[in-house]
């Protein structure tokens, strides 16, 4: 398939457009509305990539992995809230996909309510160490509940993060761990 090809290369709307030719001919092709929902999701037409995932539920509703495709959307979306019930439903279909927990503990993160999200960050990293994006929020999480003392775990943390690959991780290491 060309969308498939234009994934790989990064170009998302001409990708797009190939699945929805392909979806014209089999309107209910799985492997072409999972495609053009991520390709949606990569240029950040979150409200198209829900479109496409609940249409994939609605044919294969046990998808965990698709859940959390569509909580990741209505992050983007900023409906954090909203956002809550459908990780949990991942959560509750597959209780060791780390991703669910990461995704649940950025909707609570960002509804400031600390406390629960760095619970659910660590289960994802418990399910997955090395897991750099949720090591990195983790350590945020630490600053936001208590800066003075959790700054010199959240230090580590951050390295652990760096580490792993998570550039950004620097930025915040010079920021609050180097003096």
């Amino acid at each position: 398939n060309i969308g498939i090809i234009e994934t790989k290369l990064y170009k998302w709307k001409s990708a797009i457009e190939n699945f929805s030719k392909a979806l014209q001919f089999k309107p209910n092709y799985l492997e072409a509305l999972e495609n053009r929902a991520y390709s949606y999701s990569m240029i950040g037409e979150f409200k198209n990539a829900i479109s496409d995932y609940d249409s994939i539920l609605y044919m294969e509703p046990k998808r965990d992995d698709i859940f959390i495709k569509r909580g990741m959307c209505m992050l983007g979306l900023k409906q954090f809230k909203e956002s809550i019930p459908i990780f949990s439903r991942a959560i509750k279909m597959n209780p060791t996909n780390q991703h669910a927990f990461y995704g649940r503990g950025r909707a609570q993160f960002e509804l400031r309510r600390f406390d629960i999200a760095l619970h659910d960050f660590d289960t994802a990293l418990s399910l997955k160490p090395d897991f750099e994006t949720a090591q990195f929020i983790h350590a945020v999480t630490l600053l936001e509940i208590d800066p003075k003392n959790n700054k010199e775990r959240a230090c580590e943390e951050f390295k652990v993060a760096a580490k792993l690959g998570y550039g950004a991780a620097w930025d915040y290491i010079r920021r609050y761990c180097e003096e």
